[in-house]
């Protein structure tokens, strides 16, 4: 194994090329050393997988492990996300899911007076959200652990159970932030600052989101 956060990526890509050649899996991965973000890695609609080198970097020092495992954690994740037969359909609805979340409390967030139907409304989409992300994630989870090797299994468990605790911390968040700034809402008269500050924490939490 090389030194913690010196990986030689070329022969990571190879080993990782044999790897997926091993398992008869035909999928495109790119590790990618420019993004700055917070997500280990991703698999989106181009059915390509991206390993994100400077936070799983970061992961691997984090945690004391060797920085070709920790890319493998993630890589095994993905080809759970790739392997599972409803990937797509739960991707989607994600997204979708969010994002009606974000348009309906953008909506409420701008009027000075909203009724408990509206924000019992926007908890019911959370909490669709939270259901829909806990299971395409925990479909990564048992699916990615047929590749893994089982000297990673104990590894690979941890990490996706803290991917698992990061979503749902996400929702709790969301939720508590909504409930403090219709609060403040009614006792500020400065709306516009108080969004502002709503605005940059839901940002904040908006980048919990590993892989």
């Amino acid at each position: 194994m090389k030194e913690l956060g010196n990986p030689d990526y070329k022969q990571l890509e190879k080993d990782f090329s044999k790897f997926l050649g091993d398992l008869n899996l035909n999928y495109k991965f790119i590790i990618n050393r420019a993004y700055q973000g917070l997500n280990f890695a991703s698999f989106g609609y181009d059915k390509i997988i991206n390993l994100n080198a400077i936070p799983l970097e970061k992961r691997a020092k984090e945690k004391k492990w060797p920085v070709e495992d920790t890319f493998l954690l993630a890589l095994c994740h993905e080809l759970g996300h790739a392997e599972d037969p409803e990937y797509s359909n739960l991707y989607s609805k994600v997204n979708a899911t969010f994002n009606e979340f974000e348009s309906f409390r953008k909506q409420l967030a701008r009027l000075r007076q909203f009724k408990q139907k509206d924000f019992d409304k926007l908890n019911d989409i959370l909490d669709e959200y939270n259901k829909l992300t806990q299971k395409m994630e925990t479909n990564a989870m048992n699916i990615g652990e047929r590749f893994i090797p089982d000297r990673l299994k104990k590894q690979f468990e941890e990490d996706n159970n803290e991917n698992l605790r990061l979503y749902y911390f996400k929702v709790m968040e969301l939720r508590r932030i909504d409930k403090v700034f219709y609060e403040l809402r009614d006792t500020n008269a400065d709306l516009t600052k108080a969004l502002k500050e709503y605005e940059k924490k839901l940002k904040a939490i908006d980048a919990i989101r590993r892989q």
